[in-house]
């Protein structure tokens, strides 16, 4: 009995052994991409948020758009970095701004696919340019022509009345505000 245990355990050890040794090397770890770098926002505790609808149509409302950069700036950058004396308005801060976030829309448009299953309209193509400057004249950051796709859930029955409905419109300016935030904060 004993012999027969000394074998099986000597097999095992064999069999343990040789596939250890005959296995094809591991793979080598794969280089991590580096950190995407974000802005350096030293010193800078108050962004002021300025939108022109510079579009020939002047569907989104810019003071609105504003009203949205600056609170998604606000929820970016203070509570969830620990930051939270960074803040955005968009009045006029009496000079106290220490940077200024101006945002043009170049154009606004509505492409009809095929309706769904899922019930969503769009996209929706905004395109935009955006500049973030610091209080010296120093571009923190820059984006020139950029065409954001937003897809927005439940739409009215008629693609004309889209721009009109108020919960679209408010959609659409939750999103395209942080989609512009993001490129801001993730730019490389």
């Amino acid at each position: 009995m004993v012999a027969k245990k000394l074998l099986t355990l000597a097999c095992a050890v064999g069999i343990l052994a040789c596939g250890a040794c005959f296995l094809p090397p591991s793979p080598e770890p794969k280089p991590q991409p580096p950190p995407q770098v974000r802005i350096d926002l030293t010193g800078i505790r108050m962004i002021r948020v300025e939108v022109v609808n510079s579009s020939g149509t002047h569907h989104l409302n810019g003071a609105d758009l504003a009203s949205e950069v600056a609170g998604a700036i606000t929820a970016r950058f203070g509570a969830r970095t620990g930051r939270p004396e960074l803040r955005a308005s968009t009045g006029d801060g009496q000079g106290v701004e220490d940077a200024v976030f101006k945002i043009t829309i170049l154009s606004e448009s509505l492409v009809e696919e095929a309706p769904s299953a899922a019930r969503v309209s769009g996209p929706f193509l905004i395109g935009d340019s955006a500049t973030l400057t610091r209080r010296d004249g120093v571009v923190l950051w820059q984006e020139t022509n950029a065409t954001n796709r937003i897809y927005i859930p439940i739409p009215p029955s008629d693609a004309g009345e889209m721009w009109k409905d108020l919960l679209v419109e408010k959609k659409l300016e939750t999103v395209l505000a942080n989609h512009l935030v993001l490129r801001m904060v993730f730019s490389r």
